[in-house]
């Protein structure tokens, strides 16, 4: 199979040793066109460049580590936007994936470990291609993806970022058609991303299964029916990367904001959003759900008002950096981190 180029990009403060498992899969399955950006932070080891030449040293594959002396050098207004130790610093390695003309750029966080490794990378190259996909379409509007997860006491969760009006059982059907793919998440075995509050009511929460066969392993969402969207084992395609901003200001809903964000766009110009395979399995690092909680609540409560303004804003733009441009300048006030994140951002394309 022929796959286009692809970079994996992560932010880290440890040694990114999932670039050794990925490296081999690659090599399994004679990847050639693939480069691995990793960006660094105020607590990343002084190691992890070291690690990152060693990793193409030894398998062949383009590692580039950008620090922060770079980040800032190369991109300073952005670099002085995003405080550092935030995981929001994976907007550079982005950049820099772009810059070196990646096709698709897959975010991974650095406790992703692939599960499937005959399939990995031809799950996510279908990003950027038409395919012939079932769209699952919800009477709500809302579609929980994690609906296909097996968790192993039978748990109900959601998808970190499910708006929580709309977290309730409602009736769906298949609708199946032929659509480009303008992003793909992969889902996850052991810990799921869902919410501080599930976790801290199941912490010994864990996916057993993929339950794939329910819409098909790979599967979209319809025009009218919405996910969240994460950044986690999640491959965008090219052209799209402009509706993508990752905002520290919004702490743990950066990745869901810039989603949604990215999914109006998306869908306006007639793409679709897939989810499904590959899956990798998430060894989470430790986590304080307390802390996390407190940098979720500003999140939950105001993602209902940034829906309903994206809900009611009719786009006219044709492409995806002109698109996101217009979306921003229409937000209201009460969402200037938004817009003031995304000038910055527009400002690299």
């Amino acid at each position: 199979m022929d796959y286009m180029k692809m970079a994996i990009v992560t932010t880290t403060i440890h040694i990114p040793r999932i670039l050794e498992d990925y490296s081999i899969i690659a090599q399994e399955n004679s990847i050639k066109d693939l480069q691995f950006v990793v960006a660094g932070d105020a607590k990343t080891p002084a190691e992890c460049k070291t690690f990152c030449d060693g990793i193409e040293d030894k398998y062949g594959y383009e590692t580039i580590y950008i620090g922060l002396k770079d980040q800032y050098s190369e991109y300073s207004k952005l670099a002085n936007y995003i405080p550092e130790n935030s995981i929001s610093r994976r907007n550079f390695a982005i950049l820099k994936a772009y810059e070196m003309g990646a096709d698709i750029i897959i975010m991974v966080d650095d406790d992703n470990f692939p599960v499937l490794r005959e399939n990995y990378f031809q799950g996510h190259s279908i990003v950027g291609s038409a395919q012939y996909l079932n769209h699952v379409e919800s009477k709500s509007m809302w579609f929980n993806v994690c609906n296909t997860l097996l968790e192993k006491h039978g748990a109900k969760f959601f998808h970190r970022g499910f708006p929580v009006n709309f977290r309730y059982e409602a009736e769906t059907k298949i609708v199946r058609k032929k659509a480009k793919i303008a992003l793909n998440e992969g889902l996850w075995i052991d810990a799921p991303d869902t919410d501080a509050v599930t976790w801290l009511n199941w912490p010994d929460l864990q996916v057993i299964s993929y339950l794939g066969g329910l819409y098909g392993e790979t599967f979209a969402i319809a025009d009218n029916t919405w996910s969240p969207l994460n950044s986690q084992n999640t491959a965008i395609m090219r052209d799209a990367i402009p509706s993508y901003f990752l905002n520290p200001f919004n702490l743990r809903y950066d990745d869901i904001w810039a989603g949604y964000v990215f999914e109006k766009v998306a869908k306006h110009l007639g793409y679709s959003i897939s989810f499904g395979l590959p899956l990798v399995e998430q060894r989470r690092n430790p986590h304080d759900y307390l802390v996390d909680l407190r940098n979720e609540i500003d999140g939950m409560t105001r993602t209902p008002s940034l829906i309903k303004e994206l809900f009611q804003i009719d786009l006219e733009s044709k492409s995806f950096y002109d698109s996101t441009e217009e979306l921003i300048n229409h937000l209201s006030l009460k969402f200037k981190d938004i817009k003031e994140g995304y000038h910055l951002w527009l400002q690299h394309f």
